[in-house]
């Protein structure tokens, strides 16, 4: 259940994790896979993106404050260590790309319950804290690869739209993926998820 607590939480803090400075080593900031130039590249899961010139990698340092934040706000499992963070940036503090992966050993059957079980629960923990919310559910396949695409968005007390998240989750050699996108800009949301939908995936 430690990937179902930690995303759920993760969504929370996203916008906590983006204290980031620039740095000169990509490859110190990602616990797997490798950059050339403006491309990273994940080998376990057959996964390249590109990402834009103008945007900062989000450090790991920030990143693990965020999973010690998450760990607060959980009262069941505490342990992540099994998760590993792939490529994350940030265009400002509000506007970020985060992705990690953790080996699972469960049936496709089981995965797809296990996105349902955390679609709900970050549904619910949203309602919790009296945060308006619409979503959406639905699958899709980027080359080649099926995803299940979860897309929501915030309102304040007034209705006003707040910020929108967008949340893929595959089953991607043995991995359960989680790819999170977290906007206040529209344009930059779409640029995010434009830039994903091009990922090449060659799985094994």
């Amino acid at each position: 259940m430690k990937t179902l607590i930690y995303l759920a939480t993760a969504f929370f803090l996203l916008q906590a994790c983006n204290n980031s400075t620039v740095v000169e080593d990509y490859s110190k900031e990602v616990d797997a896979g490798k950059f050339d130039g403006t491309n990273y590249s994940c080998e376990e899961l057959g996964w390249s993106m590109n990402f834009p010139k103008q945007i900062i990698i989000t450090t790991k340092e920030s990143l693990i404050s965020a999973d010690e934040r998450s760990k607060d706000l959980s009262e069941t499992s505490k342990n992540t260590s099994d998760l590993k963070r792939l490529l994350a940036f940030q265009y400002n503090m509000e506007n970020s790309f985060q992705s990690t992966m953790e080996k699972y050993e469960g049936t496709e059957a089981d995965f797809e319950k296990r996105v349902k079980d955390i679609h709900v629960m970050i549904y619910d923990n949203y309602l919790n804290q009296r945060t308006g919310i619409d979503s959406l559910g639905t699958e899709v396949t980027i080359s080649g690869q099926k995803l299940q695409r979860f897309a929501i968005k915030l309102y304040d007390k007034n209705g006003k739209q707040t910020s929108s998240q967008l949340l893929y989750n595959g089953l991607i050699n043995g991995y359960f993926t989680s790819f999170i996108m977290s906007f206040t800009n529209d344009e930059f949301g779409m640029e995010m998820e434009k830039l994903f939908r091009k990922s090449e995936f060659n799985s094994k």
